[in-house]
């Protein structure tokens, strides 16, 4: 019996970062300043880092029904009675997982009780291979987007402007020999892959790396969905199925999703999700949940519905909780929360159902009130700033969204210093 805070990721499950750092889940608060970082190079041999001090304490800690600091998300999340990625995992662990890949998982837990090296590498594996996109998506950073990184340095100069301007090749990690030579001594354990960006289908790397692995691999893609073509969908996708999985990441629908995720076009992503359905391609959805379409999330997911696709279990923008409902006062959350408790019949999958359930969840959280003055002027701030190097209205692209926040565009001191 596992304890309350057990998570299968640290002993099964790797992540490497756009920067080529490795860290324990694509959720885990690496990025997280007053949180020391893990024990991690960019060059570190994947070994190394798998049997390295600090991974294991954490190992130990999580056996221990402890709660580590690296994990403050998911614990953030279920203290909120919102489905973490940790409860998530463990879900997947107990129904999706084989025999054989669950004893890994015990073998390795074994390993660390004994104070031994791990007796299995990790055999599921979650990749950025650095942040080469093609938007800007209005809740991402220079650190996932390679147009943010150059909008960055031509715009930092501004008062408000949210980004700073990185070192671009420190995206590079993974045309070096040194990743390669290690990729192949590990790549055969591989058994699960999931790969993210920057937009990986913009990425060669990434279509090498696929190259490489055995067919039977089940592989995960999570694009912005713009750069799908019939091309790439039999030339190599095809070469996974059925052990392939496309999931679009999809903030709204119409001009809304135009506004968060610019300068994508969505009509363009619309048919390349109806050409991934045409081939028969394993497809969901995935939404991000934010001020921006506090609303619209409904439509995306009467929209999946219409198309026969359904939506993963959604994700709540973090680390920018001027973007977030941290930002809305108790009113304004009332009035989501009934709009989505009116609304939820309307659905008929059950895992949509869920989400709004989420959505409600995360809605009750109390906010301190100076919490939400604050973020309110850093979003009246950073949405002028936005839409001005972008030449785009909130107003006109999110009119329901508009209309819960313009209070604070028409109050004088939401701009004050």
């Amino acid at each position: 019996m596992h304890s309350k805070t057990y998570c299968p990721y640290p002993f099964s499950h790797i992540a490497i970062d756009t920067d080529g750092a490795k860290t324990l889940c694509c959720v885990s608060a690496r990025h997280n300043k007053t949180i020391p970082p893990m024990d991690s190079r960019v060059n570190q041999p994947i070994n190394d880092y798998w049997n390295s001090k600090k991974l294991n304490k954490i190992r130990k800690e999580l056996l221990l029904g402890e709660r580590p600091n690296e994990c403050k998300t998911c614990w953030d999340f279920e203290d909120k009675n919102i489905t973490s990625e940790r409860m998530q995992i463990l879900h997947k662990v107990t129904n999706d997982l084989s025999q054989e890949e669950k004893q890994i998982i015990d073998d390795n837990i074994e390993s660390v009780k004994n104070n031994d090296v791990m007796a299995h590498p990790p055999f599921s594996w979650d990749i950025k291979f650095g942040n080469l996109c093609n938007l800007t998506c209005i809740m991402c950073d220079s650190i996932k987007s390679s147009q943010i990184n150059k909008e960055a340095k031509r715009h930092k100069h501004l008062p408000h402007y949210p980004h700073k301007e990185i070192d671009q090749s420190t995206m590079d990690w993974h045309t070096e020999n040194t990743f390669w030579n290690d990729f192949n001594n590990v790549v055969s354990s591989i058994k699960y892959l999931k790969v993210t960006g920057g937009e990986p289908l913009l990425n060669e790397t990434y279509i090498e790396f696929l190259k490489k692995l055995p067919t039977n691999t089940s592989n995960s893609i999570i694009t912005n969905g713009t750069k799908i073509t019939e091309e790439m969908i039999t030339n190599i996708f095809a070469r996974f199925n059925p052990c392939v999985h496309i999931n679009v990441s999809l903030d709204g629908i119409d001009s809304n999703y135009e506004y968060i995720r610019y300068p994508a076009r969505w009509k363009l992503v619309e048919e390349n999700i109806k050409l991934l359905l045409k081939y028969n391609m394993d497809i969901t959805v995935n939404p991000t949940f934010q001020l921006h379409n506090a609303f619209n999330y409904f439509e995306i997911l009467k929209w999946a519905e219409s198309l026969n696709i359904v939506c993963t279990q959604g994700a709540f923008v973090f680390g920018k909780s001027y973007l977030s409902v941290d930002c809305l006062t108790d009113s304004m959350k009332q009035e989501l929360k009934e709009y989505y408790t009116k609304g939820k019949d309307e659905l008929n999958n059950i895992n949509h159902k869920h989400m709004v359930k989420n959505v409600i969840n995360y809605l009750s959280k109390e906010t301190d009130p100076e919490i939400i003055k604050q973020n309110s002027r850093m979003l009246v701030r950073y949405t002028k700033t936005y839409n001005k190097i972008r030449n785009v209205s909130f107003e006109q692209s999110c009119p329901q969204e508009w209309n819960l926040v313009k209070e604070y565009f028409n109050d004088n001191s939401s701009t004050s210093n």
